[in-house]
């Protein structure tokens, strides 16, 4: 029997799930999309009906199969009997985000067990378009803008919050030519950069490490930075920062003689990681090598050292960011987007 795929959009839970997006080149707020290997049904709010019909027919080519019958549907009341006719007599695939009432629904239609997956269009998505590529290529010259300033005035950080940098790196987006921060940037002084995701407060910044992370979005794809650098004058914690500073950069510039087609995602992660065992801190290297980004920032695959025998291809998209963590004073990070 012919495999059924259910796509669903809660409008509680828009943020998350951009496989719409991916297909559409725009993001509505509440959807469901269903295909097979001979039809696509779009179903949205009727607000939406004016674009749908400006939708390219011919965009779904590189998604689907090229025989593919495309029919819109707009969002009635009559939406579980469409989808009962829809499904009737075939397996039916739903992704795992898929929100519970409407699992409930659909197990209704279809008493039979479901197959579930996680993100449809993984596998797609992984490999970058040119336009998607030359979207993220922006959002990078952004951020990396933002960072120069911020860094050559860093004399001016001294003695004011960390929520303050924040307004400044934002007001600095804006101006570079932003559309929106893709999570909100992390501004980390001294212990509190040993605190992952730390939400920045009223810390005063003054003698210390400070750790900058960094996210814009442009034209919904995304960009993901972080630096950590030193803030004023030396103290007796400058040196040992230094070595690590050099250690976790050296360690991100690594990607150079490694990034090759074909290497495994296991084997890069494991160059990267060996490096920074050779200096006694393979214990404080705690979180992955990197990770895959687009139109979320943190896509699945990882560079983990745990999984993923998967190599690496022309035009994947990803982070190199190691890390030496010390809970107790300062987290340093060196995080860059490689292109291959």
């Amino acid at each position: 029997m012919a495999k059924t795929y259910f796509l669903h959009q809660d409008i509680d839970n828009w943020y998350v799930n951009k496989n719409v997006y991916y297909l559409l080149w725009f993001n509505p707020s509440l959807w469901t999309v269903i295909f097979d290997d001979e039809n696509i049904y779009l179903i949205f709010d009727a607000r939406y009906y004016w674009k749908i019909q400006k939708i390219p027919k011919a965009r779904f080519k590189k998604f689907f199969w090229n025989k593919m019958k495309i029919k819109n549907i707009l969002l009635d009341i009559d939406l579980e009997i469409k989808i009962d006719s829809l499904l009737r007599w075939k397996d039916l695939v739903i992704e795992e985000n898929l929100p519970l009432y409407m699992y409930k629904k659909l197990k209704e239609i279809k008493p039979k067990d479901l197959e579930i997956t996680y993100n449809i269009f993984n596998e797609k998505r992984i490999i970058k378009s040119t336009e998607e590529l030359n979207k993220i290529k922006k959002a990078i010259s952004i951020v990396n803008k933002v960072y120069k300033e911020l860094f050559d005035a860093r004399e001016t950080l001294i003695w004011i919050k960390e929520i303050e940098v924040r307004k400044i790196i934002n007001r600095s987006i804006l101006r570079n030519g932003w559309d929106d921060e893709s999570f909100p940037s992390i501004v980390a002084f001294w212990k509190n950069s040993a605190i992952p995701h730390h939400e920045s407060w009223n810390t005063v910044i003054w003698n210390w490490p400070l750790l900058i992370d960094m996210w814009v979005v442009y034209q919904w794809y995304c960009s993901d930075f972080t630096r950590t650098f030193w803030i004023w004058e030396k103290n007796e914690q400058f040196d040992d920062f230094n070595k690590i500073l050099k250690i976790v950069k050296n360690a991100h510039l690594l990607w150079k003689n490694f990034v090759k087609e074909w290497i495994t995602w296991k084997e890069l992660d494991k160059c990267v990681r060996d490096y920074i065992k050779s200096f006694w801190y393979w214990k404080y290297f705690t979180h992955t090598t990197g990770h895959w980004i687009g139109l979320q920032n943190h896509e699945e695959p990882w560079i983990s050292e745990r999984k993923w025998d998967l190599k690496l291809k022309k035009w994947m998209l990803f982070t190199i960011e190691p890390w030496i963590y010390l809970p107790w004073k300062f987290w340093v990070r060196w995080e860059n987007i490689i292109i291959m």
